[in-house]
């Protein structure tokens, strides 16, 4: 209950819904193109004539099969990880659409923060919809059965629904990955932010100076 009332008295975001839908929309074409690279590579080497590619791990012998899903999410370990956290946070999507990812206190998040928001939780737990989830989905099939695997997305579908509409439902547009890992994405043109970080760097001053 203490969560739910939080989440009803948090600060107003209404400026960033639509931006993050497009913000989505860019990164997830740009982190699937990615994370379809090694697996075409890999399959033209193999495969020097082939005109048609299917996108599914099924289409190599195993253990190849495993090696190429672990190329391809570390292709997109690096797009939704490693990119915002050499861009303070923001990813290419986020970038064009001024948006950026900090924590609730609007401090820079860490790379710990970003494995843990954009890696575990977004593609490990609430990746339903992310293209670098069904590589993860795939492996897990491979190595188990494949109903093993469509019980794990479909788990995955559901917690992104119910991540969806927390994210619809809150004042503070936050899904929730935010809420669990304590951030927010952010407008950095409002007049919002720009306070929230003087009032961020007189505390840090303030909190300098006692030490």
């Amino acid at each position: 209950m203490g969560i739910i009332k939080k989440l009803r008295s948090s600060e107003p975001n209404k400026k960033t819904f639509i931006r993050r839908a497009i913000a989505y929309g860019i990164d997830w074409y740009i982190g699937s193109v990615l994370s379809s690279v090694p697996l075409i590579i890999i399959y033209m080497i193999i495969h020097p004539d082939a005109k048609i590619i299917p996108n599914r791990l099924s289409i190599f012998p195993y253990p190849l099969n495993i090696i190429v899903g672990i190329v391809c999410i570390f292709t997109a370990f690096i797009y939704y990880v490693l990119i915002p956290y050499k861009l303070k946070g923001q990813t290419i999507g986020k970038k064009i659409t001024s948006l950026r990812i900090v924590n609730s206190d609007y401090s820079d998040v860490t790379l710990g923060k970003l494995i843990f928001r954009q890696f575990i939780m977004i593609m490990v737990i609430e990746g339903s919809i992310y293209a670098t989830t069904s590589s993860m989905n795939q492996i897990i099939s491979i190595l188990t059965t494949p109903s093993v695997g469509n019980i794990v997305k479909m788990t995955g579908l559901v917690i992104t629904v119910i991540s969806i509409l927390i994210l619809l439902l809150t004042p503070s547009r936050q899904s929730l990955h935010d809420i669990i890992c304590h951030t927010l994405v952010v407008n950095i043109t409002t007049d919002t932010y720009h306070n929230a970080l003087i009032q961020l760097d007189k505390k840090n001053k303030k909190q300098a100076s006692m030490r």
